[in-house]
């Protein structure tokens, strides 16, 4: 998974060494594949065609409308980005090329609504697949986070997803796929999640390595030493995960779960998100017991069950 700051100011040929290297190092039994999370204002033809031929998995990020993405995401001369970001979207839909948007969650796009937001992605841009990650302050230890603008609280973004949520179901286009609701509803449904942020506890099975060859657990946690697993220019990832930092973070996780015992919805959401504990425990100064997506599971569950209900027959 490329991401960054920027992964295309790397140019097409960093990637195709990267290629050779993933076939050249890969054992039996094994495989890779690529995604990469772009802001998507370097996008020309020369990388749909390598997006193309090498079946890599594009995410463009895109904050909402003009006016809130232009807000956050600007060059160096104040100019907004959002007329290039949609210009590389249409070049990605000229070229067949499948991707998804990833909307940051924030206040502005909160303000905006839910079905502002889905109808500028779906009809506007005809954009099929989406998702949305609430915004949380920076990891820096010890740096006395407080709620500000830019911390989404898991209330507001929960009602926001229940809105996104009845207006998916209301469209009833099962080409239009929304990370965060089809992880949930896959569950709710007697299925796997498939996102990450419903697998209980992740530590050991995901790792995040910045450009020098330091290793964290995932990218949510850069910023804090406490989660700095080594450097793999250094240490093999066998001596990662057998480290003892990264067992104390496993047994200090399993410990955090178990507060949420109790929760009605804890075989859906395993308890979601282990950040989200880790910024309860930062923040609020508490302990979490629910994940914040209790009214969300419920609600869908409740839609659903009445769905199912109407359409078999009387």
């Amino acid at each position: 998974m490329w991401h960054g700051g920027e992964p295309l100011l790397m140019p097409v040929e960093y990637y195709q060494k990267a290629l050779l290297l993933q076939e050249k190092s890969k054992k039996e039994g094994q495989s890779y594949s690529n995604s990469i999370q772009t802001n998507g204002t370097l996008i020309n033809q020369d990388w749909c065609d390598f997006f193309k031929k090498y079946q890599f998995t594009i995410g463009i990020s895109l904050d909402g409308v003009e006016e809130s993405h232009n807000l956050n995401r600007k060059y160096s001369n104040n100019k907004g980005s959002y007329t290039d970001v949609v210009n590389s979207i249409r070049l990605l839909q000229k070229n067949d090329i499948p991707f998804g948007v990833l909307i940051v969650l924030n206040e502005h796009i909160l303000k905006s609504g839910a079905l502002k937001i889905f109808n500028f992605l779906v009809d506007e841009l005809g954009v099929k697949a989406f998702s949305f990650i609430p915004v949380k302050p920076a990891n820096n230890k010890n740096s006395g986070e407080v709620y500000s603008e830019e911390y989404c609280k898991s209330n507001d973004s929960t009602e926001f997803m229940k809105k996104i949520f009845d207006l998916w179901l209301e469209r009833d286009d099962s080409s239009i796929q929304i990370r965060e609701i089809d992880s949930l509803l896959k569950v709710i449904l007697g299925g796997t999640a498939t996102a990450c942020t419903l697998a209980g506890h992740c530590l050991g099975s995901y790792f995040h390595i910045e450009p020098d060859g330091t290793v964290f657990h995932c990218d949510k946690y850069l910023g804090d030493s406490d989660y700095q697993l080594g450097n793999i220019t250094t240490n093999s990832f066998y001596e990662i995960q057998q480290s003892s930092k990264l067992k104390s973070l496993i047994s200090e996780e399993e410990t955090n779960l178990k507060l949420l015992d109790e929760c009605p919805k804890i075989a859906i959401c395993n308890g979601g998100c282990p950040h989200d504990r880790y910024i309860a425990k930062k923040i609020v100064n508490k302990s979490q017991k629910c994940c914040g997506q209790l009214s969300l599971i419920a609600h869908m569950e409740e839609k659903v069950i009445s769905e199912i209900t109407s359409a078999m027959p009387q």
